[in-house]
């Protein structure tokens, strides 16, 4: 009976308590690290003659037109879409790519887990992309939402729990939204 339920797989193996200690503060380290990161670059392409007059993303245009900060959009961008999105990318996602990279042996590979994480990101950067906006918009946000991605996935690694990426995640958005309505205001 013990060797059944130990060849048994966990169905969700990224949805416990396992090391808390590091999701607190590697959640908010990573949202803080993220929206900082985030801010230096399109300061620094919004200076270049390349990047002028890209449109922002649609969910700033968004928030652009709520003059009264409507609680709906603010608990989708802070809450809903960061556990949303962390599941289906940092949990699922990424579990089946795991699960399709382990073939014969418990540990998957260096390179197959670097190639994991590209590919993820890569998909995650892409899902936030506008397809109305022009290519130069594009170009613009993808290195910073990429990026976002990689860090999710290393807090993942590092944590095996789907909560402190959701943190990072929510903290970053909540950071975003409060420099944009600043700019409202």
């Amino acid at each position: 009976m013990n060797s059944i339920q130990s060849d048994q797989k966990q169905l969700f193996p990224w949805a416990n308590l396992n090391n808390l200690d590091l999701t607190l503060p590697g959640g908010i380290a990573a949202g803080i690290t993220i929206y900082k990161t985030e801010q230096s670059y399109l300061k620094f392409t919004g200076s270049s003659k390349f990047f002028q007059n890209t449109d922002p993303q649609e969910i700033e245009k968004k928030l652009c037109n709520f003059k009264n900060k409507d609680f709906l959009l603010k608990f989708k961008l802070i809450i809903l879409f960061p556990i949303f999105e962390e599941i289906v990318f940092r949990g699922l996602f990424r579990q089946n790519q795991i699960d399709a990279n382990i073939v014969d042996c418990e540990k998957e590979a260096l390179p197959l887990k670097v190639q994991r994480i590209f590919v993820n990101s890569g998909i995650f950067a892409a899902i936030h992309c506008d397809f109305r906006h022009s290519l130069i918009s594009k170009i613009r946000i993808i290195p910073p939402i990429f990026f976002s991605g990689v860090i999710f996935n290393g807090l993942m690694e590092i944590t095996e729990n789907i909560a402190a990426p959701i943190l990072g995640h929510s903290i970053s958005n909540l950071l975003s939204y409060k420099k944009i309505t600043r700019k409202i205001t």
